[in-house]
């Protein structure tokens, strides 16, 4: 008979915190400890469930069927950009049709600089995504799947303000100059910027297929 994973995992825990630290144990020594009658593959499995957790989940705070975040190491890394466009995606805000108010003084940006460019405004303080918003949302969405299921440090992951800047910097200067060029200072932020996630938001072409998916 399956056990409950949440006992399993109680077991796992208890088992976990009665060995020496700074040692290093074979899993079938731990197999054979009280409260452990599990396979192997089974413990290592959960082992890893609970590296996982360690490293990536945020903090949280569980009461009946509601759940507060208390501390994320991943969404702290975020600029106010980057949490108006999750805020904007979350909350289903990718039309016209769909353009919410937002809580007041919930993010520290002028948002009129990005209105037109990551944000649209439809009238007094309602916003939905833009394409290039749809975009960063998509580079995001990118990089945490890589980093969470390929393990890598947390940080590998990146703000991406230097993003968002560098595309701002080349729609507005392109709309004043048909011959417009990169000043040097500029280039050498590009550089910075890895080849691939820069020609995904300039080049990239969202369709209402790829929106869905993200749903």
């Amino acid at each position: 008979m399956n056990r409950d994973p949440l006992s399993i995992i109680l077991s796992l825990i208890y088992s976990l915190n009665v060995l020496q630290d700074d040692k290093e144990y074979n899993i079938n020594e731990l197999k054979s400890l009280p409260k452990m009658d599990r396979h192997w593959i089974t413990i290592k499995k959960y082992l890893k469930i609970i590296q996982i957790i360690q490293k990536f989940s945020p903090e949280i705070k569980l009461e009946d069927s509601k759940f507060e975040i208390k501390n994320s190491k991943i969404y702290e890394r975020f600029n106010e950009k980057e949490k108006l466009i999750l805020y904007l995606f979350n909350n289903e805000a990718l039309r016209e049709d769909q353009a919410i108010k937002l809580p007041d003084s919930l993010f520290n940006i002028n948002i009129q600089e990005y209105s037109g460019y990551l944000f649209h405004k439809v009238e007094e303080n309602k916003y939905y995504l833009s394409k290039a918003g749809m975009d960063l949302y998509k580079s995001i969405n990118r990089d945490l799947t890589d980093l969470i299921y390929n393990n890598k440090d947390v940080n590998d992951f990146l703000p991406k303000e230097e993003l968002i800047e560098e595309k701002s910097f080349l729609l507005k200067s392109s709309e004043d100059s048909a011959d417009f060029e990169i000043p040097s200072s500029k280039e050498s932020e590009m550089e910075r910027i890895s080849k691939f996630r820069l020609e995904n938001i300039l080049e990239s072409d969202t369709t209402s297929e790829e929106i869905q998916s993200y749903n």
